[in-house]
């Protein structure tokens, strides 16, 4: 899943933590396998980076 499709409220989670470098792991191999590893990578960032956006992150 790509972040913000589940349900856990990550929002809610980081707006607790300390404002410092995260990093993402978001494995999911049949989506990466029928994407390809690099579109994988590509989509996981954009949807990362609008789903920060939104919660004003």
């Amino acid at each position: 899943m790509y972040l913000g499709e589940g349900r856990i409220d990550v929002a809610s989670i980081l707006s607790r933590m300390p404002d410092i470098p995260y990093s993402l792991g978001i494995p999911h191999i049949k989506r990466a396998s029928e994407l390809g590893y690099e579109e994988y990578a590509r989509q996981c960032l954009q949807t990362a980076k609008a789903y920060f956006n939104k919660n004003d992150f």
